[in-house]
């Protein structure tokens, strides 16, 4: 049993698209690109650090990205180089990223390009380059060069090793966070309590959770310093919060790592940017610089006749007869080499898809979302296959707003 939820909307949509974005400079030397839609609704923003999440397993086991995501570029609009970092490794289902936009306004249409496939390229990811303060990994005590004070966000990625452990993690202005300006996150094993800690000129306040981290797991505390007396603390890296409103510290501060008692370890920390409202991202389909898409044999052309207003990110349906397809051996048994594809300015765009009905059948059901669909009568997508190496691209989770197809209640 598969359910879905799509955007319904009253319009009269006779099989056709539309896409807006432009070609711009495509980057020289890579092979494809995917664009990024960044809306801040907020004030505009400069050198800020957005993230998002990106399947590279796919891209890689298609032979489009290297292994170690090593040709991986975010460009603008304008064609500059966006520094970035990724905070998960290449070749997973759900790669964070995270880019240091040198311009955010307050729009709903700024484009970035995530760009990959170059063979020579070499890896250019870098914690430095992207936020405001960055550390790698660490096994004793540390403390970076004081940087930032209130507002700003700290993150880190961070475990407590063995009994007895009292590790701070955090910013501070001194070697001793204790004693002058700080705010940190301190599993505490022994009181099984995580605490959250102001310090300004070493007077204190504190909140605390239970239970404390679990020995030897990787945490990712978050610190939201938003105000003085409005610190906001993340200890699990989810939605339980600690707060402290009083002995907000008041000056720069940097990284650090404390070890109190015990043994503590940190993959990474960094200091970014706070802003009250957050700028959200959507992932539109890979483009790649070409009349047809490369390596497949045979297309069939669709015209969509959209008679309402022109929209985004909507789901449409399709009939086709894939039996015939296979049976004259222009497409796999499985269906696995199917792609939709937008046209514009010598550039494919492919459009997520989903398949309702099995292929290889007189009426296959297939839902396409085209990212966007203007008022228009003479948009084309065109539906690709005859791709041996191909493999399957359906996915009703890139296609539809919700979707469950319930195989995890069956098992």
């Amino acid at each position: 049993m598969k359910s879905v939820y799509s955007l319904i909307i009253t319009t009269l949509i006779l099989l056709s698209l539309i896409g807006a974005v432009s070609a711009d400079t495509w980057l020289s030397g890579w092979n494809y690109r995917i664009p990024i839609e960044i809306t801040n609704t907020g004030v505009n923003l400069t050198d800020y650090q957005y993230s998002f999440t990106l399947d590279t397993e796919l891209t890689v086991s298609e032979g489009k990205m290297k292994s170690d995501g090593s040709d991986f570029r975010v460009i603008d609009s304008s064609g500059s180089l966006q520094p970035f970092w990724n905070e998960t490794p290449f070749n997973t289902n759900s790669t964070k990223i995270w880019v240091n936009a040198s311009v955010l306004g307050n729009t709903s249409d700024t484009i970035h390009y995530l760009y990959y496939g170059n063979l020579v390229a070499t890896d250019v990811s870098s914690g430095d380059d992207t936020f405001i303060q960055w550390h790698g990994a660490a096994t004793s005590n540390f403390r970076d060069t004081t940087i930032q004070s209130i507002p700003f966000i700290y993150e880190c990625s961070a475990r407590v090793i063995g009994a007895g452990a009292e590790v701070y993690f955090g910013v501070s202005n001194n070697d001793t966070p204790y004693l002058d300006d700080t705010c940190y996150v301190v599993p505490n094993t022994t009181a099984n309590l995580v605490y959250s800690y102001a310090h300004n000129e070493g007077a204190g306040s504190f909140d605390s959770s239970a239970p404390v981290w679990t020995n030897n797991t990787y945490y990712h505390p978050v610190i939201k310093a938003i105000a003085s007396n409005d610190i906001k603390y993340y200890p699990y890296g989810d939605a339980t919060e600690d707060q402290t409103t009083t002995n907000s510290p008041d000056e720069d501060m940097g990284l650090m790592m404390y070890e109190l008692s015990g043994s503590g370890e940190q993959e990474w920390s960094f200091i970014r940017k706070y802003t009250p409202t957050e700028p959200t991202t959507n992932i539109r389909g890979e483009q790649q610089k070409s009349d047809w898409l490369p390596g497949y044999k045979y297309r069939t052309p669709i015209n969509i006749n959209n008679t309402g207003n022109t929209l985004n990110a909507y789901q449409y349906n399709i009939t086709l007869d894939t039996a015939s397809l296979i049976s004259s051996g222009k497409m796999k048994s499985d269906g696995s080499d199917f792609r939709v594809a937008y046209h514009f300015d010598d550039i494919v765009e492919l459009q997520p898809y989903w398949n309702e009905t099995d292929f290889n059948s007189a009426s296959t059901e297939i839902w396409i979302k085209g990212l966007e669909l203007g008022n228009s009568s003479d948009t084309i997508h065109y539906l690709y296959y005859g791709n041996p190496c191909a493999i399957c691209g359906s996915s009703g989770t890139n296609v539809f707003i919700v979707f469950d197809d319930f195989e995890d209640a069956l098992q």
